[in-house]
């Protein structure tokens, strides 16, 4: 027999829950002298106990404040949680009808089981046969469906039970700390107990405002940005409540739970209302009397409030109700989505004034530029913001190549009154692009977005380009990407905040949040794409970065411009060096198998331009060292079922460490053997790196005796022993073995060397290892250290023989080790590159070398 759902029902009533409410709020009413209704004469205006009590008790509440102020909160506290449990009924109720809804569909549309065929012919068996199977289905479903709704349906009873519990627990003691931020949250916290338990200065607990509430407040701003005569006093107390209000929601947004729908109209009336006005705002609170302080403060509120209302994650305790780009006044809108680009003035193509709108952007930075850092903009706000600040680098920056390309001096900016124009003060176009990039960077789905383009429609930009006669317009080829843009401008920082454009990404990756992880992925692999982009026309990522135009026709690059970028590249590729060590697949750089992909081209490419900052390449070439120990730790304790991949990756990454650093190099305009023996002094430094790095070691048997060892770093940050950290010389480079291709040609055999060698330290700590049975590996009875052992490279073979000698002789089994981590030939890059540098280069830059 076909089963129906079992949707439980309450008796109790919002409507007569509501009712025991108000007769709370009437005897709030009473207690303070306010007749029957508390709520006509106490609102935003109230912001301390004296200003709630009123009347013929008004003497007498203010003697005997404490005992009037402990009856006003349990009255008023006894409201709040009444209406929230009304609350919790009206949303069991809303939730039930919605069951009952879908149960009414799932049986007129018969649990989507089609209604049965039977085709003309058909015996009676048949069609019995037929008309069986269909009721049996449709049983089937039915029962299905009458299942997972009697399920849900007693879960919602449950939550409703659970509620319940939880207001009685309320009404039965005092109100916490906890309990009055959740009131205000679910907006029943009245204006009366938000000032009887004074909250006033608590920025968790949101103030009880609603969408009328807003219009007071907008109408003084308003009137404050055109000019007009304003009570100073009044205006300190609206953005005052703007201030508690910014920080209740941001504290609500934090926490990642709603707020009342009434916080969130309050901001939305309030900014919409405001509209055109807003970008005057900052200049017109220098009118008022505040002092240098309260201004800065003020204006920070009101681009805090803008960010907060511009949030997808600002959510409400209605559904269908929350922040988003959709909620900004037009005109912040239109700002963010409109073109920057300058058009000619009076005399074609080359009277320029500025970039659209200068004075609403520099209005938009004095709002946003102070705003807490823990506060972000939506992400589509975010997204838009950085397109536009891309574009404005874009313009900037070729107007000023050019300017100060043809002999226009700082002097002229004054003589011209042309000071703080963003178009032609490059300082002021700098100021403005760190101040907002600084914001929008906060959101990082926005800035995800960004790098994947979405939402970015370019038909806005007027035709034209850098290079031609007026110098400026659509963009050069060089600056159609916005994010490239970005990371070429020439920035005061030396691009510090340019880099928060990738910086967040690796430790987003090492989030133990599956939403955080994915979010880096899809991020990194378009870094990886557009940097390692190269083509023949110089336009691609990787050319733009590596030969970044400048005025007079002098070149940088993107190391030299903005070091502080290439540092944050070479941090995002450290923590994706398990992509870069893996096989290539030999498709383009991309999101494949739940894992970024990048092809063997962009590798190199992307170490090249890490590398274009000598420093940056000291240090990937640090973290690489580190990375491949962390390899050998995890080889030796899987035994011998991985043999080979751990000498593969090895000589793999290291051949693109070896050509990435050399490549990138010569982009800074050293000659091939200038750059190798820079290469060579870098791989030396971060061998020293490594080696200051380490602390202690200790060795622990594998079971089963496979391999030699556990590396076990004491504070499990440094994976390997110090070895070799005198300074190298380069090999030969046409000498370099295509099975080892490391940064200086003997990676494996280092990998082997530093293994051995803790080995060696902890067996000769067991009295394993004597002077007696191993004199070459002590002096004056004491073990050497591994810089006496490893003098230079030419004595790694002898050292390694008489470290694994020593090892073996103790009865170590070591023949899983010496398998696994056997010389390579599987990637052969840095011995071709070596031998036809000039070949490789070009293929490096014209995208050939995939």
């Amino acid at each position: 027999m076909a089963a129906t759902p079992d949707i439980p029902d309450t008796p109790a009533d919002p409507g007569t829950i509501a009712d025991a409410a108000a007769k709370l709020d009437a005897t709030a009413a009473v207690i303070t002298g306010h007749g029957s209704d508390i709520y006509a004469a106490v609102n935003t205006a109230a912001f301390q106990f004296s200003d709630l009590v009123a009347g013929p008790i008004r003497d007498l509440a203010l003697k005997n404040q404490s005992v009037w102020e402990g009856a006003l909160q349990a009255v008023t506290y006894g409201s709040g949680v009444t209406k929230l449990w009304s609350q919790n009924v009206q949303h069991f109720k809303d939730e039930r009808n919605k069951l009952v809804t879908e149960w009414e569909n799932a049986l007129g549309s018969h649990f989507g089981v089609h209604d049965p065929y039977v085709p003309g012919g058909a015996t009676d068996a048949q069609a019995k046969e037929i008309i069986n199977s269909y009721n049996t289905s449709l049983a089937n479903a039915q029962n299905a469906k009458a299942g997972d709704i009697t399920s849900r349906a007693h879960a919602l009873l449950e939550a409703l039970r659970t509620d319940a519990n939880a207001r009685a627990a309320q009404v039965q003691r005092d109100a916490t700390e906890a309990d009055i931020v959740q009131l205000s949250r679910a907006g029943t916290l009245s204006w009366a107990a938000y000032v009887a338990f004074g909250k006033q200065n608590d920025p968790t607990v949101i103030p009880p405002v609603t969408g009328n509430d807003a219009y007071a407040a907008r109408d003084l701003l308003n009137r404050a940005a055109n000019g007009e005569n304003v009570d100073p006093n009044e205006l300190r107390k609206a953005l005052d409540l703007l201030n508690h209000i910014n920080s209740g929601v941001a504290a609500a947004v934090a926490a990642g739970v709603p707020i009342s729908a009434g916080a969130l109209a309050y901001l939305a009336n309030l900014y919409q209302g405001i509209g055109k006005n807003l970008f005057k705002l900052p200049d017109a609170l220098n009118k008022f009397g505040f002092s240098e302080a309260d201004k800065q403060r003020y204006k920070k509120d009101l681009g805090t409030g803008l960010l907060l209302l511009s949030n997808e994650n600002t959510k409400t305790n209605d559904p269908t109700y929350s922040g988003g780009f959709d909620k900004l006044p037009p005109e912040v809108q239109s700002l963010l989505t409109d073109n920057v680009y300058p058009e000619p003035g009076p005399r074609q193509g080359v009277d320029f004034r500025n970039i659209n709108r200068p004075e609403d952007w520099n209005g938009l930075l004095q709002l946003l530029g102070d705003t807490p850092k823990d506060v972000a903009g939506g992400e589509k706000f975010s997204a838009q913001l950085t397109y536009r600040l891309g574009e404005i680098a874009d313009v900037s920056q070729a107007f000023h190549d050019r300017l100060y390309g043809q002999g226009f001096t700082d002097s002229e900016l004054d003589r011209q009154h042309l000071r703080g124009n963003i178009l032609f003060d490059h300082g002021a176009a700098d100021h403005l692009i760190t101040g907002l990039l600084d914001v929008a960077t906060r959101n990082h789905a926005g800035i995800t977005d960004v790098l994947n383009g979405v939402g970015y429609d370019p038909s806005h930009i007027p035709s034209g380009g850098h290079d031609t006669s007026s110098g400026l317009g659509k963009g050069h080829e060089k600056y159609t990407n916005p994010v490239v843009a970005l990371l070429s401008y020439d920035y005061a920082d030396d691009g510090k905040t340019a880099a928060h454009l990738v910086d967040w990404i690796g430790p987003a990756r090492n989030s133990d949040d599956p939403a955080q992880h994915a979010l880096a992925d899809k991020a990194a692999n378009r870094v990886f794409a557009l940097l390692g982009s190269a083509n023949g026309n110089n336009n691609g990522g990787y050319n733009l970065l590596a030969n970044i135009p400048g005025s007079g026709g002098d070149n940088h690059t993107l190391g030299a411009r903005n070091p502080g970028v290439t540092s944050a590249l070479g941090n995002l590729a450290v923590s994706y060096l398990d992509r870069f060590a893996t096989a290539p697949d030999g498709q383009p750089t991309d999101l494949r198998g739940g894992q970024v992909q990048i092809s063997e081209g962009d590798r190199i490419r992307i170490f090249s331009l890490i590398a274009t900052d000598p420093k940056a390449a000291e240090a990937l070439s640090t973290s690489v060292q580190l990375y491949e120990q962390k390899l050998g730790q995890q080889e030796i304790t899987s035994g011998d079922s991985k043999a080979h991949e751990l000498g593969n990756a090895v000589a793999r990454i290291d051949s693109y460490l070896e050509v990435g650093v050399n490549n990138g190099l010569i982009e800074t305009g050293l000659g091939q053997q200038e750059a190798q023996q820079k290469a060579a002094a870098i791989h030396a430094a971060s061998e020293k790196a490594v080696a200051a790095l380490i602390k202690d070691v200790i060795l622990a048997p594998v079971p089963g005796g496979e391999g030699i060892g556990k590396l076990v770093i004491a504070g499990g940050k440094s994976l390997f022993t110090s070895a070799y950290t005198e300074a190298t010389t380069p090999s030969d480079p046409k000498a370099i073995p295509a099975n080892i291709n490391s940064p200086s040609g003997y990676g494996l055999d280092r990998l082997q060397f530093n293994t051995y060698y803790g080995e060696v330290q902890q067996l000769a700590s067991e009295g394993k290892i004597t002077p007696q049975n191993s004199p070459d590996l002590f002096v004056n009875g004491h073990l050497k250290s591994s810089s006496e052992l490893l003098p230079n490279p030419g004595a790694l073979d002898g050292a390694l023989d008489d470290l694994h000698n020593a090892v073996k002789g103790t009865g170590v089994d070591t023949s899983g080790f010496d398998k696994q981590t056997a010389d390579k030939d599987n990637n052969q890059i840095a011995h071709n590159y070596y031998n036809s540098p000039e070949e490789y280069k070009t293929r490096i830059r014209n995208g050939s070398l995939k």
